[in-house]
């Protein structure tokens, strides 16, 4: 009788023993999870990325898509739910949603998506600008406003670009009153000029219009803007207008300060236009993009010394006996023979010139 008691005894100690420990690891337990909890949040929005935010993590912009919620489904991952109201964790801003082309002022653009500013606007990281995947704010760029095309048309605002895109207003007829004044907005680029060409200044080109019903005009030195672009090779912006148009098909021929006389016919024009009618027919807010086929740079001179719209043996020659040669960047001291505006005449210079003879 006394062993059983004996071995009672021994049994009741283990026991206590047992859950002595399982009380220790169970608060050991509680207190981990109480910490990985700590440590993170629920699924919330950084910039417009629907992710998992640990308070070790800093997002440039906390905002979101516009009628979605970010929420953590039963398997405990992030996902993004279409919700009647917008979340509270979007900002009083709006927000581009995804699809859309491009976006107005106020709203985010860049980011994981590339979301576009429409025309006239530049995306304004602030201090997100550089970062990977950076968002910013569509705003006007107040450097351009006073910028004018010609001294009797309107000025064209600096724009943002990574790709030709429809137009804000497009397919909208031109009024087809005889005698009014029709704008007619396009693109081009220039052969061999570089992003960082410095001798660029002042570059303006001559612009002739032909109707297959008989219009005729020619316009001299069009101001260009340049477009920002992270491009290697830049494009840029002009307008004229064009009196009495009434709706027929154009060519278009366009001569740079150091390139040939192209002929365009069409939008997106990627090579020569053969055709004796173009295509080229005006909408309003339409911008008829050239720069797909860059101006033939190499045209310096021709008879009586002046430039005569085409590359020949003379060009050459001229740009030849001038190798060597220096202008400085602020463009007072200008070459004519420095036709990729890097600022010095040299063998780039002539083989662009060779290249073209007889184009």
């Amino acid at each position: 009788m006394q062993r059983i008691k004996g071995i009672l005894s021994l049994v009741f100690l283990l026991l206590s023993l047992v859950g002595g420990l399982f009380l220790v690891l169970s608060k050991q337990d509680t207190g981990k999870k109480a910490t990985s909890e700590s440590n993170s949040t629920k699924c919330q929005w950084c910039g417009i990325s629907c992710i998992v935010v640990s308070k070790d993590m800093k997002c440039p912009i906390v905002a979101g898509l516009a009628g979605k919620q970010c929420t953590t489904n039963s398997s405990g991952n992030c996902e993004v739910k279409d919700e009647s109201v917008p979340s509270k964790a979007i900002l009083p801003t709006k927000v581009a949603e995804v699809g859309k082309n491009k976006i107005g002022v106020g709203l985010m653009c860049g980011g994981i998506e590339g979301v576009l500013c429409e025309e006239g606007l530049v995306c304004d990281y602030g201090e997100n600008k550089g970062k990977a995947d950076a968002s910013g704010m569509c705003k006007e760029d107040v450097n351009m406003k006073n910028t004018k095309v010609a001294s009797s048309i309107a000025p064209l605002p600096i724009v943002s670009v990574a790709s030709s895109t429809t137009p804000t207003v497009a397919n909208i007829a031109v009024p087809t009153v005889s005698g009014q004044k029709t704008k007619f907005d396009f693109k081009i680029a220039f052969e061999g000029l570089n992003n960082d060409a410095k001798c660029v200044n002042g570059w303006t080109v001559d612009v002739e219009v032909k109707g297959d019903k008989g219009l005729s005009q020619k316009l001299s030195q069009i101001v260009l803007v340049k477009e920002r672009s992270f491009a290697v090779s830049p494009t840029y912006r002009g307008q004229i207008e064009i009196d009495g148009y009434t709706g027929e098909k154009l060519l278009v021929y366009i001569t740079g300060p150091k390139q040939m006389k192209m002929k365009y016919g069409k939008d997106l024009q990627q090579s020569k236009f053969v055709a004796t009618t173009g295509e080229i027919v005006l909408t309003v807010g339409r911008v008829f993009d050239f720069s797909g086929y860059p101006l033939l740079a190499g045209d310096v001179t021709g008879a009586g010394k002046k430039k005569d719209g085409v590359v020949a043996k003379d060009d050459v020659t001229m740009i030849r006996l001038s190798a060597g040669k220096r202008e400085v960047s602020d463009g007072i001291k200008e070459l004519v023979t420095d036709v990729n505006g890097d600022c010095v005449v040299n063998s780039l210079d002539v083989m662009m010139a060779m290249k073209n003879v007889g184009m």
